[in-house]
């Protein structure tokens, strides 16, 4: 099991091969599992197994009665899966169990919280926003974790519509992956703040952001994840009234063959040449690649 989530000695010290299969092996060894698996889930890593099986393997621990706060990781640990397979999971928020937490997983979780709120329950929203801003105003200062929750709170005020407190948020979550040094891990804030930029049509503000961060975290991302950020920035500015600007950065050749944003892209271009009057055009992209 260890191997397949790719886990290393925690899972190896949990002893829980085959547990999954017979509930009764999982006595003395729920806590220990526990641990690892919401450790894991609230970190970076990609199971080998799929998110799948790490749902499957949660819910096969949940069987075997696991006790509170073992029960509130291990169903933490499936819904996190759950929503990496697509589906919508409200993730239960707890603040005996985050109490409990070191300062930086409890992070990391809170992030997973206010992001399944926004993709799940915009009722929510407006609660889950305030308990993290809560947990943010505690801190001294920025942190990776720290930033990693004001970006989800960016996205989610933004889901919900509140487009102003959005762009304020993620303005100042890129700003603080630029304080950090670490502007490879502010794609995902600078996409969306891109996105709420173009929805105010905030031509100006685009144009500086192109410039300055957009060009930064281009210079020390892959290319994959430049990509998502140029079609990002393409959309942007066919939303803020500029068309053919966003057309000449959607029809990039180096985003060509990237499967994830092709979609994405060629919607944006269709919409660009209509804007632009070229109807024929594209109707051509949407007979071509669809959208």
């Amino acid at each position: 099991v260890w191997t397949v989530f790719g886990m290393g000695d925690a899972l190896d010290a949990a002893g829980v091969v085959g547990a999954v299969e017979e509930p009764a092996l999982w006595r003395g060894r729920l806590e220990p599992f526990a641990e690892a698996l919401f450790r894991f889930v609230c970190g970076n890593g990609y199971p080998l197994g799929g998110w799948r099986f790490v749902a499957a393997t949660a819910r096969g621990a949940l069987r075997a009665g696991a006790p509170d706060p073992v029960a509130w990781k291990l169903t933490f640990a499936r819904d996190v899966a759950r929503r990496h397979q697509g589906e919508t999971a409200l993730l239960s928020w707890d603040d005996a169990r985050l109490a409990e937490l070191d300062p930086d997983l409890r992070l990391e979780a809170i992030a997973h919280l206010v992001q399944s709120a926004s993709d799940s329950d915009l009722f929510e929203v407006e609660d889950y926003v305030e308990r993290a801003v809560s947990a943010l105003d505690q801190l001294p200062g920025p942190s990776a974790a720290a930033t990693k929750v004001r970006g989800a709170i960016g996205r989610a005020l933004a889901a919900a519509g509140q487009w102003e407190p959005a762009r304020e948020t993620l303005e100042r979550a890129v700003g603080e992956w630029a304080l950090l040094e670490r502007m490879w891990d502010a794609s995902r804030a600078l996409c969306e703040l891109l996105r709420v930029l173009g929805i105010q049509r905030a031509s100006d503000r685009l144009a500086s952001l192109e410039e300055r961060e957009v060009a930064d975290v281009l210079a020390v991302v892959s290319a994959e994840s430049s990509a998502y950020v140029k079609v990002a920035l393409g959309r942007a500015w066919v939303q803020a009234g500029a068309p053919e600007r966003g057309l000449s950065i959607l029809e990039s050749q180096e985003l060509e063959r990237i499967g994830d944003v092709e979609e994405p892209r060629h919607r944006w271009r269709a919409l660009a040449l209509d804007a632009l009057g070229h109807r024929e055009d594209a109707d051509d992209v949407r007979a071509t690649h669809g959208g």
